[in-house]
């Protein structure tokens, strides 16, 4: 196992390296503006707080989305299809007509 000190503030910034803006990003960006007026429209993420904050700062993208639910939010550890469905059954129910854009990689 590899071990290393290293300030937070360094560990933070090497972390969230890894987002950046694509095509693809800003397509779904375009899309959930475009079913915004006519649709409520939500994001609902695998997650975590240090990646959500520096999302919210370094890409203005969340106004898109009239909900962004987060794992971490749900104090979930990992959002899988299955509690996906669920948390996206009972969000659609709520709220007709419905438009939920949502990320799961198992």
């Amino acid at each position: 196992m590899l071990s290393a000190e290293i300030p937070f503030d360094t560990f933070r910034a090497i972390w969230n390296e890894i987002f950046f803006l694509t095509d693809k990003n800003r397509q779904v960006y375009a899309l959930a503006k475009k079913l915004q007026p006519r649709y409520r429209v939500a994001l609902l993420s695998n997650i975590n707080i240090l990646h959500f904050e520096y999302i919210k700062q370094q890409f203005p993208v969340f106004d898109a989305f009239d909900d962004v639910l987060t794992s971490f939010e749900l104090d979930l550890s990992s959002l899988t299809r299955a509690s996906m469905r669920k948390l996206w059954r009972s969000w659609v129910f709520r709220r007709r007509k419905s438009f939920i854009l949502m990320t799961a990689r198992n």
